[in-house]
């Protein structure tokens, strides 16, 4: 896209020009001269087509993350935060080997790219948060917490000259990125004075109630706001205002159930072998045409059928499961 030059910038559309401002620059494109009819089908933009369902997918993936930290998101994002963040989904998609270009999906590509994003670029985690914190989930990753130990507000914080206290928070939430859902959990200390000199320590913790199998994504963030007649009013100050993307954590493997082992009653086994024995000698092709279709022949066959009809039956009792009843 190319920028507008001059000391007069446009914002409008003139014949198949058009003129307009994105992220404080003045731009200029050229409408394109290709039919959404040709676009939709012709063979020469296959590779296109493949590009935008991927690109679709990355933005709906984008906001779904978004949603899913609504309540710290809002005021902590910069203005290309949805960009960025399509963007880095996309990588996503695109790290899927599995399926190829316009078949490849979230879940199936490498999640772990999705660590270390910053919803606001102009202010890092570590640029006002520089004590080291540790997360420990738990054997499902439904649980995680945050500790800083000894935590010192003048020398592991960075904030503001009008902020009077800070608070710190924690995010977990699983995603399901095919069915368009997620469960999120936020925790969030009590509003901390700046100006303390104390080395406290910070734990929060967050908990999922059922997660499934879905991939957890785990957020650290941190805000100021200043005190006025007893009400912490937020500071909305972009160089100050931090929340990234810490880790990805995968679900835990879930076993199969073990079903007991069948149980074999040696005499009841025995009982009906020789039942059924006794009455092939006595029956002849009729007992064994009781027990299976297939053993239905013709005269010459009468006496193998019948023996094969034994050993099948013997197998059967051989292995038998507790839901045979021996009818």
């Amino acid at each position: 896209m190319n920028k507008q030059s001059g000391h007069i910038k446009l914002e409008a559309t003139l014949g198949d020009i058009t003129y307009y401002k994105r992220n404080g620059k003045y731009l200029v494109k050229r409408k394109s001269c290709v039919s959404s009819k040709r676009l939709k089908y012709s063979p020469q933009y296959a590779a296109l087509r493949q590009y935008q369902r991927d690109f679709g997918q990355a933005s709906r993936g984008g906001k779904l993350i978004r949603n899913a930290f609504g309540s710290l998101v809002s005021g902590m994002t910069d203005g290309n935060c949805i960009g960025r963040m399509t963007g880095r989904v996309l990588k996503v998609i695109q790290s899927d080997q599995a399926n190829p270009s316009g078949q490849r999906s979230i879940p199936n590509g490498n999640l772990d790219l999705l660590k270390g994003f910053e919803f606001n670029e102009s202010c890092s985690l570590g640029q006002v948060l520089k004590a080291p914190f540790m997360l420990a989930p738990n054997a499902g990753n439904d649980t995680v917490s945050l500790e800083i130990p000894g935590f010192n507000p003048a020398t592991h914080l960075r904030f503001p000259q009008n902020a009077s206290h800070f608070q710190v928070f924690i995010g977990i939430a699983a995603i399901d990125f095919d069915k368009a859902s997620y469960q999120s959990v936020i925790a969030e200390t009590r509003p901390l004075s700046v100006e303390s000199d104390a080395d406290e320590p910070i734990s929060l913790r967050c908990q999922l109630s059922d997660a499934g199998m879905d991939p957890r994504l785990l957020v650290v963030g941190i805000r100021f706001s200043e005190s006025i007649s007893g009400v912490y009013e937020p500071i909305r100050n972009a160089g100050y205002q931090a929340l990234q993307i810490v880790e990805v954590l995968k679900p835990a493997e879930r076993p199969d159930p073990v079903l007991p082992a069948p149980t074999i009653d040696a005499s009841l086994a025995k009982t009906e072998l020789g039942t059924a024995k006794a009455g092939f000698r006595a029956a002849g092709t009729e007992a064994a045409y009781s027990v299976t279709p297939d053993c239905r022949s013709s005269k010459g066959q009468k006496l193998a059928k019948a023996i094969a009809c034994e050993q099948e039956i013997f197998r059967l009792m051989r292995f038998r499961t507790p839901y045979y009843n021996g009818t």
